[in-house]
This record gives structure tokens, sequence and C-alpha cells, in this order.
């Protein structure tokens, strides 16, 4: 007797059987972009996502070429969602037509690959990289774009990050904004008190803990809040103390003299404690929770993970008026424009005032 099979559908595949290749520095490298990729991965496998991870140092070393995209490839299988955590010294080296070289050959790799490139650090502007002869110069700006071009989706953490993208590199360019802090988790929570103990802060008189933390440069400016303490009227710098922990992310002759300048002038400024050393995830959060008031006196920067985590704990910080900054201040931040509104606003801080997210003096 013949027997009639009951055909099941295939079922379609959902988010869950897709993999996901994620490419970037994680730890134990000590950089930022790499803490944000070991949280984004632990976030999407709590998710119920199947992930793998590249180092980008198991690919080739710099510059990329074929054999970094060749590994790259023969690591994912059709059909995988490769996400790039993007900073260009990962993938693109050398002056202009090396340079040209990698954005091509990535380029094609986007195009075997459905891929989501997670930018941290800007690309340069063609008309600002320095070539000796112009042909170069359009030789990069056509493969920088062919690159992004084969991307599925470039994610910012900013909506200013992405206006200058589309406006300086790839006008039309598929695009959206994913908060800084969206996979962030804190890896211990507690009271402030708790926090000081465990770090063994001791404020003696001062009832206002102020924080520099991160990796230590020139474009941080983390001087310019040394300086600005250094100006608060007495009584009030009496009742406040200012904390610098960190270490330089690469030592260099430039950072270097930066070290050597922060030392000189909190040297003979009490209540200023430099903490010049690496430390660990779980102390950072402490040290986020200790502080009264963040500060980033920044220079320069695109968007600042420090803030975002800041906000994880309810830290109220004065961040300058550089890149995203303003856009990621919450409503307890103050954003400020130059050296004199950085003290009038650890002044206010000190004083008990609560100025919303605003610049000084506007």
């Amino acid at each position: 007797m013949m027997t009639r099979r009951r055909l099941i559908p295939a079922r379609a595949p959902s988010a869950e059987d897709e993999l996901h290749v994620v490419v970037s520095t994680f730890s134990p490298s000590r950089d930022g972009i790499a803490k944000y990729a070991d949280q984004v991965v632990e976030d999407m496998r709590g998710r119920g996502l199947s992930v793998e991870v590249i180092h980008v140092a198991e690919l080739t070393r710099l510059p990329f070429g074929v054999t970094g995209a060749h590994r790259m490839i023969t690591r994912t299988r059709r059909g995988a969602r490769l996400v790039l955590m993007w900073h260009p010294s990962f993938f693109v080296a050398g002056g202009p037509v090396h340079g040209s070289l990698d954005y091509l050959i990535l380029g094609c790799c986007l195009r075997l690959r459905r891929t989501e490139v997670v930018v941290h650090e800007p690309d340069p502007v063609p008309d600002g990289v320095p070539c000796r002869w112009e042909w170069q110069r359009s030789l990069f700006g056509v493969a920088q774009r062919f690159f992004w071009r084969g991307a599925a989706e470039v994610t910012f953490h900013s909506r200013w990050e992405r206006d200058r993208f589309l406006r300086e590199i790839l006008p039309g360019a598929r695009t959206s904004v994913s908060e800084h802090s969206r996979s962030f988790r804190p890896q211990v929570r507690a009271a402030k008190a708790e926090a000081r103990t465990a770090l063994g802060v001791d404020l003696a008189t001062a009832t206002h803990l102020f924080l520099c933390i991160g990796f230590i440069g020139p474009h941080k400016g983390f001087d310019r809040a040394v300086e600005a303490y250094r100006r608060l009227p007495g009584d009030l710098r009496r009742t406040a103390a200012l904390y610098v922990v960190g270490a330089p992310l690469e030592p260099s002759p430039v950072v270097d003299a930066h070290v050597a300048l922060l030392r000189q002038i909190a040297s003979d400024l009490p209540g200023v404690t430099l903490v010049l050393e690496t430390v660990s995830d779980l102390e950072f959060d402490l040290w986020l929770q200790a502080a009264d008031t963040v500060i980033l006196p920044y220079r320069e920067i695109s968007s600042s993970g420090v803030s975002a985590r800041a906000s994880l704990f309810g830290t109220p910080a004065i961040v300058t008026a550089v890149g995203a900054l303003p856009e990621q201040a919450g409503p307890s931040d103050v954003v400020v424009s130059g050296d004199e509104e950085i003290r009038d606003a650890m002044a206010a801080r000190i004083a008990g005032d609560d100025p919303s997210c605003a610049a000084i003096g506007s």
C-alpha cells in the first residue's frame, strides 16, 4: 500500500539562524573599539544571535591587501553578515596609492558578503590626504567611494558623524545612527561611598570629586581641566578634588611630552591627583560612580565612549563643544566652549547649581 508523504515547507531562516561575523580588535587589546566590540558581541549573543569574531590582527599585518581580504572571506561563509568595526588604520595603510588599493580590495569584499560598517573613527577626506600628484588624490577618492558604496549599511554613533560622512565622503549613502551606549552593560554597581572606598579615594575635606578618565593624549585636553581647577576661587577649590585617571594608548614623543606636562602642572597643585595607570573595566566603572562630575575637556573627538558610559550611572558631565559631544550630552550635562567656561562650569557644580545642557554664557 502506497503511503502519501506529507510535505512540510522549509522554515524561512530567521535572524537567529544567520551567522554574524564581527571583525574588530577585542580584549585583551586596550583600545576603546575593542571594549565596545566585546560588549556588542556579548549583547548579540545574549539576544540569541549566532556570532563569530575575527580579530583584525588575525587577518594580516598592515597593509590589509589581498591576503587580508582572502582570509576574511574564507573565514566567512556565503550568506553570513559581516560587521566591521571601522577605524581606517585597521584596514587602510600607506600613502594614497597603497591606501587606494586597500579600499578597492575591501570594496570587493563588501560585494561578496552583506556587510554593516560601524564607524568609530571617520575616514580621511580626500582633499586632506597628502599627495605628490593630483591624480593620486583622485584615485584615493574614487577607491574610497567604491568601498563605501559596497556596504549594506553604514552605522554611526551620532548624527554629527553621519552628516559629516554624507557631506564629505559619500552623499546619499545608506546610513543609520545607533546610540553609542546601546550595548553597554555596567561591570559593577556601587554607591558613591562604596566606590570611593574600593578605589582607596580619600577626599579629606573635599566634598566634590571631578574626574577626567580615559586614554591620555593632547587631544583629550586633561591639562585644560587641571588649569581650570587652578583658576577656581580658593574657597571653592578647597572643597573639591580633581582626579586624572588613565594611561597613554600608545607611547609616542608627543604623548610622552603631554604626560610630562600633566605631571608638571599638577605637581604644585594640592587637590589634583594623577593616577597614570591602565585601569580594568570594573575599576573604570567604579571611578565613574565615585565621581560627582566627569570632565571631558577634549580639543577634538568624534564621539565619546566615556560620555556614553557615564550616562549609564547618571554621573553628570562637563563636555566641550567638539564633534558629537553636544549631541551625546544629557539633561544634567553642561556643554562649554572654552577654558574659562570649563572653570565656570566647575564652580557652578561645586556651588550646587544645576546647569542644564546648554552652553554657558550663550
